[in-house]
């Protein structure tokens, strides 16, 4: 269990992005691209921070009918 022992109740993070996801070479593989803008902070006093991030994603659709099973 983790917790905050001050009497403060406050937001630690925002985050602003988007997902951009697409289908590739085959009709089951996707990509994804998702970048975003994160202002955090881990004490109230704290002033926020502002951090980038991009996460790339692989995917594969475990489907029998996209993959010609019966």
């Amino acid at each position: 269990m983790s917790g905050r022992d001050q009497p403060e109740n406050y937001e630690t993070s925002y985050r602003l992005g988007f997902l951009y996801r697409k289908q590739f070479f085959r009709e089951f593989l996707y990509y994804e691209i998702e970048p975003s803008y994160n202002w955090r902070r881990d004490l109230y006093e704290e002033k926020r921070e502002g951090v980038l991030g991009v996460v790339f994603r692989l995917e594969v659709m475990l489907d029998r009918e996209l993959v010609g099973g019966r």
